[in-house]
């Protein structure tokens, strides 16, 4: 990455998955070895700083004494200038932002093309919303001019029901797994920053987090993000998903599920059960000890749970 990057994220409502996305790229960079500086500009929900800690990123308050958006040169030289990525969490719907947030990134924005920053808008989206589509066109017909677009599909609910339309729009495409309830019940359980929770599991989650870490290592090998976040996430991400499950049965749904033992216990079940359905059903032999370990590894599942 030759260039300082500015990302913007933006969604077109709350509950998109803006946030995960910005701490998402911003943990990739990090875990790639950029110089990151994260801003939480949504002074009505600072989803960013509550969920990363208080530290992770810098914030914005539009009206109160500390406010500073009045000086986006000032705020430039801050924390664009001298980092590799810069990352703005917007709030819901810039499509309604007026006054001093607009003024506020156009003022960045005009920088950004006097020093020659490449300006990346990132437009979350997820499955099922209503109207999801239309709006994320007039974001696109929007921003286009004032920088890159970058569609993110966040699968949040797993149905990766995405309205066809989207790919219409000739923009850039990037896909953000679902991420199973458990999984995000062991993100949410510490307040720091995506790349510590990696690399410092919690005790009894560590093959948890190396799920995450495995479902993140795919959004990092999508060309439109290693060549932001760079080959170096790519192969601590390999090191970090190593403990991963490479499969399992149940569906991972509360924070028990989530455990070394539940995970361990559910991967060996799940091995089972794929035993028995691959296995020859006029061979008796074989069919009797997969059978056997089908029954060992369900019972080891109840006594659990």
């Amino acid at each position: 990455m030759s260039k300082s990057v500015l990302a913007i994220t933006l969604t077109n409502a709350g509950g998109e998955g803006k946030t995960t996305w910005s701490e998402t790229l911003a943990a990739l960079a990090r875990l790639g070895g950029r110089a990151v500086t994260v801003a939480d500009i949504d002074p009505g929900n600072r989803g960013f700083l509550n969920r990363n800690g208080d530290r992770a990123a810098v914030s914005l308050d539009w009206a109160g004494l500390e406010y500073d958006a009045g000086d986006p040169a000032g705020w430039f030289e801050r924390h664009v200038c001298g980092q590799d990525l810069t990352i703005l969490d917007t709030g819901a719907n810039m499509l309604a932002a007026q006054g001093k947030t607009t003024a506020f990134l156009a003022g960045l924005l005009n920088l950004a093309a006097q020093n020659e920053v490449r300006v990346i808008f990132y437009c979350v989206t997820s499955p099922n919303k209503a109207g999801s589509d239309g709006l994320v066109e007039l974001m696109y017909q929007r921003f286009a001019r004032a920088g890159e677009i970058v569609i993110v599909q966040n699968d949040r609910d797993g149905s990766g029901d995405f309205k066809v339309s989207l790919a219409q729009l000739g923009a850039t495409m990037v896909e953000m797994p679902h991420l199973p309830a458990a999984l995000q019940a062991v993100r949410l359980r510490r307040a720091i920053p995506l790349d510590a929770v990696l690399r410092d599991p919690e005790p009894d989650y560590e093959r948890a987090t190396a799920m995450i870490a495995a479902k993140l290592l795919g959004v990092a090998r999508q060309p439109a993000i290693a060549e932001i976040v760079g080959d170096a996430a790519i192969t601590e991400l390999q090191a970090l998903s190593a403990r991963a499950p490479l499969d399992y049965h149940y569906t991972l749904s509360t924070l028990r599920h989530a455990s070394n033992a539940s995970l361990s216990a559910n991967e060996r079940l799940g091995r089972a059960w794929n035993g028995f359905r691959s296995s020859r059903a006029e061979d008796d032999a074989e069919l009797l000890i997969v059978a056997r370990e089908l029954r060992a590894a369900l019972m080891n599942w109840r006594q659990m749970h």
